[in-house]
């Protein structure tokens, strides 16, 4: 989805400062040294998640198992049950993974399932890949384990110029995130591989969701993967030249990846992990998405998730991260409400986001946003919403007590459509995952999961959010405020300084690419 290059000479110099918001690429022939090719079909007598897994699976022929997973401790161990479970193959597929304590225990769990003799290939976006990537190359080095880079950059040259020289090209990354092994069981959802989305950072952690899912909707995650893994827009790791690992920063705190190590594996051995079964369908865009141009024509109904937002009748709750509606999602949304349906989204505020210059292009439709009668609401400033995530569903957690943090962002990614379906994965409602990057997601149509979801939302979001409105004040008609009670209001962005509003209020005023943000 390449765009014509019609940009400012401002948005060059700030895309260059902000490029921690953008990521690169250039088509490279991908150059074979091992054969991990395909998906496994065939698999060793008797592997352990396929005694374990494959009797449920054939119980509900056409439907998928999940559950969702919430607690960042959880998650983890989630990843590590299966992956010490393996018997066959593991392929895993992110955005980064960083080369924190998560990112390393990570790495050294796929080792040692290498180790055991499990075919490994490893796909990871070249994002995170510039300040170097020694436990990622000390794996590669691994004879079961493969890894590639999908769309890097030219090593020849820095990374600043490209940014800007070839913008709209090595902007175009793979945002997908997924685990698979032994072609049983999958995991998708918003979470990287990092402390900040395992609850094992002081600073900063992402409220997020996984869907653990088996079924006959895995083998298609696998062909998805392979579409990947065989593209002409990965290249062999190895033969990459990487840049020297700088020192990690000094906030990272030592892990502890789940309280009962051994819950999950418990549950797997006992056969009583609890799935839910439903019809899913996999949303997976394809690797030469980055090689398509978009119509400006259409917003968020030109993806996959089109039918289930045209069909709908009564409501769609959104959760976003992100929040970029443009001015075709405006004018698409005003159809929706002129249907009499029901939206409802809840994003970061300007306190809690992590990548401000999406929160400027934000504020410019927030109003619009309300005029149409969206219900909006903004995360606060308080360290709940992971605590709360893990009640979805009212499971066990072994990770009710978390770390000592300073502030929560939203990341993850859910959309319930009607209370009867619902949507998790990669994608954010912003252009860069509807026409630039890659995106990976399950929709699972189950009204009690999808209940469950908003009878959560709808408990919780006092105390997670402020709900934002249009207030008539004095001679200002129409003024954006953010309620915190029945009549108590703010009239500005809620924990943030004049200084830092100024900024907002400047860059939302550029004419920036909507779709670079």
């Amino acid at each position: 989805m390449q765009k014509s290059c019609h940009y400012s000479y401002t948005h060059f110099i700030l895309l260059s400062i902000l490029l921690l918001t953008l990521t690169a690429c250039s088509s490279i022939p991908v150059q074979q040294k091992k054969q991990f090719s395909n998906a496994l079909t065939h698999y060793k007598a008797h592997s352990y998640l396929e005694k374990k897994l494959a009797p449920l699976a054939q119980q509900h022929p056409h439907q998928t198992g999940f559950f969702l997973v919430a607690n960042g401790m959880d998650a983890f161990a989630m990843r590590r049950t299966l992956i010490q479970k393996a018997t066959n193959k593991i392929d895993v597929q992110y955005y980064f993974i960083q080369e924190d304590q998560s990112g390393k225990k990570f790495l050294n769990l796929l080792k040692q399932a290498a180790d055991r003799g499990v075919k490994v290939r490893l796909l990871v976006d070249d994002i995170a890949l510039d300040t170097g990537a020694p436990a990622l190359k000390d794996a590669a080095a691994h004879p079961n384990i493969e890894v590639r880079v999908f769309n890097p950059f030219n090593r020849r040259f820095s990374r600043y110029p490209q940014y800007i020289f070839q913008l709209g090209k090595i902007t175009r990354r793979m945002h997908n995130k997924s685990i698979t092994v032994d072609n049983q069981i999958s995991i998708i959802g918003g979470r990287n591989i990092a402390d900040e989305y395992f609850q094992q950072k002081k600073s900063v952690n992402f409220g997020d969701i996984d869907v653990v899912f088996i079924g006959s909707l895995v083998p298609k995650v696998g062909q998805s993967f392979d579409q990947f893994w065989n593209s002409r827009h990965v290249k062999l790791f190895a033969n990459l030249e990487v840049l020297p690992q700088q020192s990690l920063p000094s906030t990272l705190i030592t892990p502890n990846h789940g309280i009962d190590k051994n819950y999950y594996s418990h549950l797997l051995h006992m056969g009583k992990l609890p799935f839910t079964w439903g019809k899913a369908t996999l949303i997976a865009d394809s690797p030469d998405k980055i090689l398509k141009k978009h119509t400006i024509r259409r917003f968020i109904q030109q993806t996959p998730l089109s039918p289930y937002i045209e069909a709908a009748q009564q409501e769609i709750l959104v959760f976003t991260p992100y929040l970029v509606p443009t001015e075709m999602g405006i004018q698409q949304l005003k159809v929706l409400r002129s249907r009499g349906i029901r939206i409802i989204l809840f994003t970061n505020s300007l306190a809690t986001t992590d990548v401000p210059i999406v929160h400027s292009g934000y504020i410019k439709y927030r109003k619009k946003l309300l005029e149409l009668g969206v219900e909006l609401y903004e995360l606060k400033q308080a360290p709940y919403l992971g605590v709360l995530l893990h009640t979805l569903f009212k499971q066990r957690s072994m990770g009710e007590k978390i770390v000592d943090i300073q502030k929560e962002s939203l990341h993850a990614k859910i959309m319930v459509f009607d209370r009867k379906a619902f949507y998790v994965g990669s994608m954010n409602i912003d252009p860069r995952s509807v026409y630039e990057n890659t995106e990976l997601g399950l929709v699972i149509e189950s009204k009690q999961a999808a209940q469950s979801i908003y009878t959560w939302f709808n408990k919780n979001i006092q105390k997670l959010a402020y709900k934002v409105e249009l207030k008539k004040l004095g001679a200002w008609n129409h003024q954006v405020v953010w309620l915190q009670g029945q009549q108590d209001y703010l009239i500005d962005e809620p924990n943030t300084s004049f200084l830092g509003r100024i900024w907002m209020d400047f860059l939302s005023a550029l004419p920036l690419a909507e779709n670079q943000l």
